[in-house]
């Protein structure tokens, strides 16, 4: 039969694995927005270069404005007071 230290023990590895767990699944949420911000860039700019047409460089910095938009959207408060914020900021 465990004794009482072992049987906590054994609870605090299954907690701090269940932690671990959420932990890198939030990581990954993280990371998407990046990964494709550089799929983006790399296809652009591979683009840009093969057909030789500049507008294709302007593609990454419209969908960062387009990235930024949306996450200032997403804020529950008023979009115009959430724009106000933002640019009080110093």
């Amino acid at each position: 039969m465990k004794s009482e230290n072992e049987i906590f023990i054994l609870k605090l590895k299954a907690e701090s694995s269940r932690k671990m767990t959420a932990l890198s699944k939030k990581g990954e949420t993280e990371l998407l927005p990046l990964l494709a911000m550089m799929i983006i860039t790399g296809t652009c700019l591979f683009l840009a270069l093969r057909k030789k047409r500049p507008i294709f460089l302007a593609v990454p910095f419209l969908s960062i404005f387009a990235y930024f938009l949306v996450q200032i959207i997403l804020v529950p408060a008023p979009f115009m007071d959430t724009v106000k914020f933002i640019f009080s900021l110093r």
